[in-house]
């Protein structure tokens, strides 16, 4: 009897073990991924043709501000969705108007680990289009991102998105910004690059990316970008970079 409760003792102490183990491989990974997400502040304003704020929220020098999602690529570059470009997209407030033209007049930028936002020089009107209309490659990530995977095709990977632990609207900020992480498996065609999901993600999702694990040898695994994840209408979409077929090798991984 005293042989048998020693038996168990040892599976549970094996069983505690292992799921602390693999608890530590996910904190350790999760940590990994932060270095390549960003957290937007991107405001704007009404200006007239000099250029010059037409009117700005009461004690703010922008009339509008909108918070979104930077990925760091390789080339030291950032991905970002279509509302880094046009914040005021669903601004519902704005008209057409002769008097007044739409522009963005500051980007702010957080990192994991930082309190505050920084001023982030960039000319957003210099942005390079990659999927059009929906995603965009800007420099100044100032670090090597994640590899772009460009191959379409059967996709197994996860959804990686960055969340606030509270609500955020232009007046309040997100809070407490973390990754969230979901399998997520894909079928993706050349002549296609915007699909809808499955399903919407919850929370207080600021927005994402598809990522890819590659294997580069023993022990040794990175992380490919296969898309984003743009917020069109109030709806997430899935922006897939898959333009290239891929081959045999890489469709068996």
């Amino acid at each position: 009897m005293k042989k048998r409760n020693l038996i168990v003792a040892l599976l549970c102490l094996l069983a505690v073990g292992t799921a602390k183990a693999q608890n530590d491989l996910g904190m350790f990974l999760m940590r990994s991924l932060q270095d390549g997400f960003f957290l937007f502040s991107q405001e704007y304003q009404l200006q007239n043709e000099d250029d010059e704020p037409v009117r700005n929220k009461p004690g703010k020098e922008y009339y509008g501000r909108l918070f979104c999602c930077g990925i760091a690529v390789e080339g030291e570059n950032l991905l970002v969705d279509r509302n880094f470009i046009r914040p005021w997209t669903d601004d519902k407030t704005i008209t057409k108007s002769k008097k007044y033209h739409t522009a963005v007049s500051a980007t702010n930028l957080m990192e994991f680990g930082s309190l505050e936002f920084d001023e982030f020089d960039t000319d957003v009107e210099g942005a390079t289009e990659v999927v059009e209309d929906y995603c965009y490659s800007i420099s100044g990530a100032g670090k090597e991102g994640f590899k772009i995977d460009n191959h379409y095709g059967k996709k197994r990977g996860y959804a990686v998105w960055l969340v606030s632990a509270s609500p955020f609207d232009m007046e309040k900020a997100p809070t407490k910004v973390s990754l969230k992480i979901a399998t997520m498996n894909i079928t993706t065609s050349e002549s296609k690059q915007v699909y809808n999901m499955p399903s919407q993600p919850t929370g207080n999702i600021i927005g994402g990316a598809f990522l890819l694990p590659v294997s580069e040898g023993v022990g040794r695994i990175s992380f490919a970008i296969n898309g984003i994840f743009a917020k069109v209408g109030g709806v997430w979409k899935f922006v897939s970079l898959g333009t290239e077929e891929a081959e045999e090798d890489d469709e068996d991984e």
